[in-house]
């Protein structure tokens, strides 16, 4: 089978048993700088798809849970539920099709001149594209400063080794290359390169050596005290506007709640990316409920990207809600013939997700390619239109009813329930949990109802009480 290679800085033990669970070899290729040669056979590589094909997908991606993480100086490999992920310059790529292939399969087993030789021109390229801003600047020096975490120079050391390898042009590096110029300058360009990458690929591997060797806890207070430090740069003005733009989702990220009156405050601000990411942080990673109105009044404003953003922002678990009004509007964006048609479909999603429902991938990409090839909303396949009309808002409305049926299937003991419009139940438990939360909805919404459920046999053979447990039910709400 074909091996897929990279060449990562650090590797910890964990990582190594579960690479080689997966049929993988991890073997130390180099001391100075250190370096880890790991190989994967190719079927354990995947990405995380739809998002990542720039789709609208209805997965939250940013919920992914990664169990375990090892990095190289410009990808990342992971892992989730026993399958390998591998992004390349922060952007994930399938290694059998995308321009990460010539770093992974045709990497050479030992770690040679052209490998340095290529690094020192993409670090020469990052140092002469910028120069550093003032918060980099004030950062590292505060990095260096001894009165930076007093008694504990480890962590101090930790937090220079953090800056190191976030980026090809740091500080430390900048450094080390200045201080190497004399001898640079008297080399050929080729030599002049080589001797480069091996100066930056050093200083890499040995601050990412030095920052994995520390334990979460004290990982986590050199990011606190890093987001702190961003958090004066951005009330002082200092932050350029990309910078305050990755300061907003990394305060939301980092769960950085001292940031919350800065971030709110950037809600008025004259930029609407600006605004955008602080909904974001305050809804997507914060979960503030005081935000929830913003988030609703931004779904009527004339760019789609906005009311896209803003629809998100809406339900940021994506789990079952009881909030009629974000209900209504997930409805009310569904049935609104003015609406984009992706616009739409994403509000189907998210409708979905709120009443315990789920769309399936399958189903989704059906229903984009019908419309990615001419078809009309209103006549697209699978839509539950029945639950679109009883969530939407209408103030003349005396009474309502919803039908639903579902069926089930069985399969290597397990069950699963559809219903008349392919979207999946896992499990009994769950067909029980949306029947008790649509209830809920519908007694939120109506002072009168009612709702049957009845109980299909699976099989003739069944008595009256496995029928009553195990049957297929159907359910009318009125």
């Amino acid at each position: 089978m074909a091996m897929a290679t990279l060449v990562v800085g650090a590797v910890t033990p964990l990582v190594q048993q579960e690479i080689e669970e997966l049929g993988g070899t991890v073997r130390q290729i180099s001391e100075t700088p250190t370096l880890f040669l790991i190989q994967l056979p190719h079927q354990e590589w995947i990405t995380l798809t739809p998002a990542d094909l720039d789709l609208d997908a209805p997965e939250d991606v940013q919920s992914i849970q990664e169990d375990i993480s090892i990095n190289s100086a410009h990808g990342l490999l992971s892992v989730h539920s026993k399958k390998w992920i591998c992004r390349y310059r922060g952007h994930p790529y399938d290694v059998t099709r995308t321009e990460l292939r010539a770093l992974v399969d045709d990497f050479p087993i030992e770690v040679d001149d052209l490998f340095y030789q290529q690094s020192g021109h993409e670090t020469q390229e990052a140092i002469r594209g910028r120069t550093l801003t003032p918060y980099e600047q004030h950062r590292w020096q505060v990095a260096c400063a001894s009165s930076t975490f007093p008694g504990n120079e480890k962590l101090r050391q930790a937090f220079q080794s953090w800056i190191t390898f976030e980026a090809l042009d740091a500080p430390a590096i900048r450094q080390a290359l200045e201080a190497n110029q004399e001898e640079l300058a008297t080399l050929p360009e080729e030599q002049a390169l080589l001797r480069t990458g091996q100066i930056a690929k050093s200083l890499e591997a040995q601050a990412m050596h030095t920052y994995a060797s520390l334990c979460l806890e004290d990982q986590h207070t050199i990011r606190q005290f890093e987001l702190g430090l961003r958090l004066e740069a951005f009330q002082n003005g200092v932050l350029t506007p990309q910078e305050q733009l990755a300061a907003l989702e990394d305060f939301g990220t980092g769960h950085f709640l001292q940031a919350r009156p800065a971030v709110e405050r950037s809600l008025r601000h004259p930029q609407p990316e600006m605004r955008l990411r602080a909904l974001e942080t305050l809804r997507l990673y914060w979960r503030l409920a005081e935000h929830l109105e913003t988030a609703l009044q931004w779904l009527h404003a004339p760019d789609p990207d906005i009311r896209r953003r803003a629809l998100r922002c809406l339900n940021p678990g994506r789990g079952p809600i009881r909030e009629l009004r974000v209900l209504s509007a997930f409805a009310d964006m569904v049935a609104d013939d003015g609406e984009l048609p992706t616009l739409r479909l994403s509000a189907y999603d998210e409708l979905l997700a709120a009443t315990h429902k789920g769309l399936s991938y399958d189903l989704w990409m059906k229903m984009k390619h019908y419309l990615d090839t001419g078809g009309q909303f209103s006549q697209i396949p699978g839509i539950d239109w029945g639950l679109v009309r009883f969530f939407v808002t209408d103030p003349n409305r005396k009474a309502s009813t919803y039908q639903l049926a579902l069926h089930c299937s069985s399969w290597e003991d397990e069950q699963e329930w559809d219903d008349a419009f392919g979207h999946p139940f896992f499990s009994q438990a769950v067909v029980v949990a949306y029947l008790v939360h649509l209830q809920q909805l519908v007694h939120a919404r109506l002072s009168h109802f009612q709702m049957t459920v009845s109980f299909a046999p699976l099989d003739s053979a069944l008595n009256e009480g496995e029928r009553a447990g195990e049957g297929s039910p159907g359910s009318g709400v009125r």
